[in-house]
């Protein structure tokens, strides 16, 4: 009776050491299990972002920290072209980023055209079939029936392999690939574990690359706005030269007609005033020359009436002075209006600046009363110019000089100067002077700081364009009290 009770007993033990075995197998598994879960949640977690390239590197850092597997790589599709490239890889001497393969050919290109997963575990033979197939097909003059052998990137000795498709509403992203060196190492919890990730890295990958995409095309797009701002901004400066060069030159236009106007205007005035100034200079010079008569007849005949009238002859005689005087004042005024105008010479002529400058400070004259007037004049030689345009440009800046003065007076200052290959005119005063912010815009046709109404703005612009048709400029300096005006003339034959 004790053999049979020490056999039941050895039975319990052997089965408590399985029970025991086993539980240990589930703990074992279930802390697996739970190291999994909480890496697939760490990876879901980072698989959520938009960074394509943090997105590659968690999916291949779960293959080591889930697996312990040390070579895997992820290929994006490039369906247009019918290739995968490698994206990302891990483990390898050699990444191989940029490498393609071909859809449908070898272990991914196969999954990526079927779209179902590929679980490897024999390469080594399968490769030693098919090369034993090569051999026999060549061998038997049948040909190369298998194509060529491309390299694919990754292992050279892998043995097993596992390649899971990345897809997303049947559009492919590409593929999941892991290798090992040992044959026969991936199993079905391994596939499992595996299609779990790369179905979250589908979905990151796919959103990846669309936010990429679309802040490419965002670049581009800012890249192009700006282009296209900066050809705005071209064009406008463009339009804005173009236009003020048309005002400019319309400004210059009626500054032309209205200085051929006051040609015509001081031709018929000098040749109507001609005719009466001749006159009177001959009648006064008649006249004086009675009286003198007149005066000498009445002291020889009788000196009586001579001693009581020849305070009236005093009278009479000085009257004619002052006659003459006012006659050759007008002459000389209207000698200096031909002058200024230029009434009798060519478009372009050698001329002197220094006759210019006094013919127009003669005809403002009258306005310039109340002002000092310095010349201080230096050896300039004569220029080639239109002598018309030119005086217009120094009646124009003296009378904004005048202008710029009180009404009680102040000083204009006009100095001369040459170099080697241009002529200096500097035209100054002290008067109220411009204010900085209006200086850029002084030139610009329509721009007047002497009020609506008072003045058109052209008078500069139309020096501005007279000068630089003529290879010379003209800039404003604003001084501590007062404005310099430097006009700039080349030397020689001038432009034509």
């Amino acid at each position: 009776m004790t053999e049979p009770v020490a056999q039941e007993t050895t039975e319990a033990d052997e089965t408590g050491a399985q029970v025991e075995a086993r539980l240990e197998k589930l703990e074992r598994d279930l802390s697996r299990k739970t190291r999994e879960v909480r890496i697939i949640q760490a990876i879901a977690s980072e698989l959520n972002a938009l960074d394509l390239d943090a997105i590659l590197e968690a999916i291949l850092r779960s293959m080591d920290e889930v697996f312990g597997f040390r070579h895997a790589m992820v290929l994006l599709a490039d369906e247009e072209a019918g290739v995968l490239r490698v994206a990302a890889s891990h483990g390898y001497s050699e990444p191989g980023i940029g490498a393609t393969v071909r859809i449908g050919q070898g272990v991914v290109g196969v999954v990526a055209s079927r779209r179902k997963l590929m679980r490897v575990g024999n390469l080594a033979i399968q490769v030693g079939y098919a090369s034993a197939v090569r051999a026999r097909t060549v061998a038997s003059n049948q040909g190369d029936g298998l194509g060529d052998v491309v390299r694919m990137p990754g292992l050279p000795n892998a043995q097993s392999q596992v390649a899971i498709p990345l897809v997303v509403k049947d559009v492919l992203v590409g593929v999941f690939s892991v290798e090992s060196e040992r044959a026969s190492v991936f199993d079905e919890r391994d596939e499992q574990l595996i299609g779990i990730i790369a179905s979250q890295a589908a979905s990151a990958i796919h959103n990846a690359r669309l936010y990429r995409s679309a802040e490419e095309r965002r670049r581009a797009l800012d890249v192009a706005n700006e282009q296209l701002r900066s050809l705005n901004e071209t064009l406008e400066d463009k339009v804005h030269e173009r236009t003020l060069e048309l005002a400019r030159t319309q400004a210059r236009l009626v500054q032309s007609e209205k200085m051929a106007s006051l040609a015509g205007l001081v031709a018929g005035i000098a040749h109507e005033m001609n005719t009466p100034l001749g006159a009177m200079t001959s009648t006064q010079v008649t006249l004086k020359r009675a009286l003198a008569r007149l005066d000498d007849l009445l002291r020889e005949e009788s000196p009586e009436i001579h001693a009581r009238h020849s305070p009236l002859v005093a009278r009479v005689t000085a009257g004619m002075d002052v006659l003459t005087y006012a006659t050759e004042r007008v002459a000389d005024i209207v000698r200096r209006l031909r002058s200024f105008a230029r009434l009798d010479e060519a478009q372009r002529k050698i001329v002197s600046v220094h006759e210019g400058l006094d013919d127009t400070l003669g005809v403002l004259a009258r306005q310039l009363e109340g002002a000092t007037i310095v010349r201080s004049y230096g050896d300039v030689p004569p220029i080639a110019c239109s002598p018309a345009s030119l005086n217009q440009v120094f009646l124009n800046v003296i009378q904004n000089a005048r202008e710029a003065l009180p009404p009680s007076g102040g000083t204009i200052t006009v100095t001369t100067s040459a170099d080697e290959q241009r002529v200096l005119v500097v035209i100054e005063d002290d008067g109220r002077g411009i204010a900085p912010e209006d200086l850029p815009r002084v030139f610009d046709p329509g721009f007047t700081t002497k009020g609506v109404g008072v003045g058109a703005g052209l008078g500069l612009a139309t020096c501005y364009a007279i000068l630089r048709d003529h290879g010379g400029d003209i800039t404003l300096e604003p001084l501590a009290r007062g404005t310099r005006a430097l006009i700039h003339l080349p030397l020689g034959t001038g432009s034509t």
